[in-house]
């Protein structure tokens, strides 16, 4: 039986800036709130209100959605920013694997946006269509691919950066993985 081939790729663990990201979008949450009753308050103190029910319904309307807004948005970021200064209050941020390469295809097993389960995304070499770089601050290679039972292709965004334990990175191995399977099967590459 033939062992099959696993590189592993490793970077800081994302927890940090998801825990930013949560605590920010409280805040933006909070303001929006506040910006809505001040907005109301405004409205109010120069049009008046009216006896008309039909008129009253729409400032009501709005006190409850800014003060629902204001009251979860304050909530959200009391909540994230404990997580924030606790993930800050460690030495170090601890390493975790992202990608793994194999025989079988690429593994994604942490992502700066969403949280992947413990198995985490596996794509099939056979589902990979096209491989593309993205230039920027933190460059990219953009991986669409079409799982099997799936109607329409995906995209990923997956980082460069993150390096095997021997500091080989991952964009260099993922580009050569790629070529090699797209060479062997032409009709990978297929849209």
């Amino acid at each position: 039986m033939q062992q099959v081939q696993r590189e592993e790729f490793t970077g800081p663990s994302p927890a940090l800036s998801r825990a930013l990201a949560k605590a920010e979008a409280g805040k933006n949450t909070a303001l929006r709130g506040g910006a809505m009753l001040a907005i109301l308050i405004v409205v109010i103190v120069f049009f008046g209100l009216g006896e008309d029910p039909v008129k009253l319904t729409l400032p009501g309307l709005v006190l409850v959605y800014g003060l629902f807004n204001l009251g979860g948005g304050l909530m959200a970021a009391r909540k994230h920013s404990g997580e924030v200064e606790q993930l800050k209050a460690a030495p170090t941020p601890p390493d975790v694997t992202w990608y793994a390469l194999s025989d079988d295809g690429l593994t994604i097993l942490t992502d700066t946006k969403v949280e992947i389960g413990d198995a985490g995304l596996v794509v099939p070499w056979a589902a990979m269509h096209t491989l593309t770089p993205v230039e920027g601050a933190s460059p990219h290679l953009r991986l669409k691919y079409r799982l099997p039972k799936t109607p329409t292709p995906a995209i990923a965004l997956l980082s460069t950066d993150r390096r095997r334990s021997d500091g080989t990175p991952f964009g260099d191995r993922m580009q050569a993985w790629f070529d090699a399977r797209a060479a062997a099967t032409p009709s990978a590459q297929e849209a």
